[in-house]
């Protein structure tokens, strides 16, 4: 599993250091973003692909993409 996720992004080394919490974070997000070293914000971003793009490296549905962008106030 590790060897796909270095080929779909950077895989940065974990850490123990605190995290910040927002609140409108699901698991599922705090989830991927300590599997991808990066936050949500940052892999949800249009520069890193279309919704089918973000959803196919991140391995989710398209749908949660676009829900997950609307609840982080990253789109209207």
């Amino acid at each position: 599993m590790d060897a796909i996720l270095k080929r779909r992004l950077k895989v940065v080394p974990r850490t123990d250091e605190p995290v910040e919490v927002n609140h409108n974070k699901t698991l599922a997000m705090r989830l991927l973003e300590n599997q991808f070293g990066q936050t949500i914000e940052y892999l949800l971003d249009e520069e890193q692909g279309s919704l089918k793009e973000v959803a196919k490296t991140l391995g989710i549905d398209e749908s949660t993409v676009s829900k997950w962008r609307l609840r982080l106030g990253m789109r209207t």
